[in-house]
């Protein structure tokens, strides 16, 4: 089997890292980041996780009037993103180990060409 000559390899590899490296860093970074939507009162947003008392002790408003306040989850794409563009990167970096089963699959089709023909 004839291997591909180290030039292919070396950026290969060199994407491969960066590409686990960027993987790596989009997990960590949402993980981190990650901030869960706390309930808070109708009027001025006091979080009332824990609170016992139906007076807010912000504002001063009572539960009953003014309500619960249930912000939406917000979503964010940039963790997404990130992690596209590791995979891409890792996925270049792996283009070479490929090399052999593509020129394989490729005389294979020129020979049923030739054959046709």
């Amino acid at each position: 089997m004839v291997s591909p000559p180290w030039g292919i390899w070396l950026p290969g590899s060199a994407f491969i890292v960066v590409g686990l490296v960027v993987i790596w860093c989009s997990f960590k970074l949402s993980r981190k980041y990650r901030v869960l939507p706390m309930d808070g009162c109708g009027r001025c947003g006091y979080p009332i996780r824990g609170l016992r008392s139906v007076i807010y002790p912000e504002c001063g408003a009572h539960r009953a009037e003014v309500g619960v306040f249930r912000p939406k989850p917000q979503v964010s794409f940039g963790h997404g993103v990130i992690l596209l563009v590791g995979m891409v990167l890792v996925g270049i970096g792996l283009a070479p180990l490929f090399w052999p089963v593509i020129m394989v699959i490729m005389i294979l089709i020129a020979t049923f060409i030739q054959a046709a023909s």
